[in-house]
């Protein structure tokens, strides 16, 4: 059930070590989506999102663990989009933690519910966090939400952390 393999030393190569398990059937692997906090806030890391392009997108992940983010999304018809829990159904407040060049429109879809929201630019090159509106999320259990660029005239958006806030 929880099996934990513990080398006897330290790896033969630094970069390339191979450890090599066999299992008498094949094993069974839970996928944990994410999921509500204790406050019920709902983080999306860019790390785990599926980011898919249109012809001429090239939106691809840069970096890894908390610097992960979503670069070169620059260009209209990308999507992104994460699958969650969700433990009780309500009204969430979407933030995103970005860097946005200029004005970016999106629609942002989550089960029936769906509004327009909007990348606006932001100043300097640190993330920030910006609102893009409130979505309802009518059930409980597995989710997904997507953001899809809908404008032609769209600024570059880098992208490291979508979050679900439930409304007050």
């Amino acid at each position: 059930e929880n099996l934990v393999v513990t080398l006897p030393g330290p790896a033969p190569d630094t970069v390339a070590s191979v450890i090599k398990l066999e299992f008498a059937t094949a094993p069974v692997v839970e996928q944990r989506l994410p999921g509500p906090d204790a406050a019920g806030v709902i983080e999306l890391p860019a790390s785990l999102a599926a980011i898919v392009n249109s012809y001429t997108g090239n939106a691809r992940l840069e970096g890894s663990g908390g610097d992960a983010r979503i670069e070169h999304w620059n260009k209209p018809g990308i999507s992104v989009s994460w699958e969650f829990q969700v433990s009780r159904p309500g009204t969430f407040a979407v933030e995103a933690e970005v860097v946005a060049s200029g004005r970016a429109p999106v629609a942002l879809t989550c089960g029936q519910s769906e509004r327009q929201a909007e990348f606006a630019p932001t100043t300097g090159t640190e993330f920030q966090w910006v609102t893009l509106g409130s979505l309802t999320i009518a059930g409980t259990g597995e989710q997904r939400l997507e953001l899809k660029s809908t404008c032609k005239q769209w600024g570059e958006v880098k992208l490291r952390t979508l979050r679900l806030l439930p409304a007050a």
